[in-house]
């Protein structure tokens, strides 16, 4: 949903599923990501940078996420920012540490319906701002593509796998935030 050139500096702010499979996107256009998360997001920021070669990974609540995207960029801001997290405090670090004109693409859905959006960001910057839910029909075949060429691995994703007789296990992993994916076997 965003025009990305190599070299460009891309925000990935959540590094959930949706967000290791954005960020994988944006390398495979030459872009260099900054992917973002919590503290209790660690195990996912480290999967990112292990499985994924996401090049810069940073913990908001501990790192200066400012700090390094005005050291890449110059003072200039990122050239677009997906954010996957549907978080309201990232949606607006996401629009404040855009360059002018950059590009910002909400993927994440918010818990509320409506929230606070800051317009003198998306006015004074010209920024140029979407929102992407799911996909069509036209998006299949480049997907399938990149993933044909190895440009895109879900299987990396997968950080745990169970039996089916399991399954009280896997949702504790995946609602403690310590799995990515996680697949269930069935039985026998």
């Amino acid at each position: 949903r965003a025009d990305i050139k190599s070299g460009d500096i891309v925000l990935v702010l959540g590094p959930g599923p949706i967000g290791l499979l954005v960020a994988q996107v944006v390398m495979s256009r030459g872009g260099r990501v900054v992917m973002t998360g919590l503290t209790q997001d660690a195990s996912r920021l480290k999967i990112a940078k292990e499985r994924f070669g996401v090049e810069f990974t940073v913990d908001v609540l501990k790192d200066d996420l400012e700090g390094l995207v005005n050291s890449l960029t110059d003072g200039y801001g990122a050239d677009v920012c997906y954010d996957c997290s549907g978080a309201v405090p990232s949606m607006q670090s996401g629009m404040k540490l855009l360059r002018k004109q950059g590009q910002y693409v909400q993927v994440g859905l918010f818990a509320r319906e409506v929230i606070e959006v800051n317009f003198s960001h998306i006015i004074q910057k010209e920024l140029r701002v979407t929102g992407s839910r799911s996909q069509n029909t036209h998006d299949w075949e480049p997907t399938l593509k990149l993933m044909s060429e190895g440009k895109i691995n879900a299987g990396k994703m997968i950080t745990h796998e169970v039996g089916i007789d399991e399954w009280e296990k896997a949702y504790k992993l995946i609602k403690s935030g310590e799995a990515t994916k996680v697949v269930m076997h069935p039985i026998g």
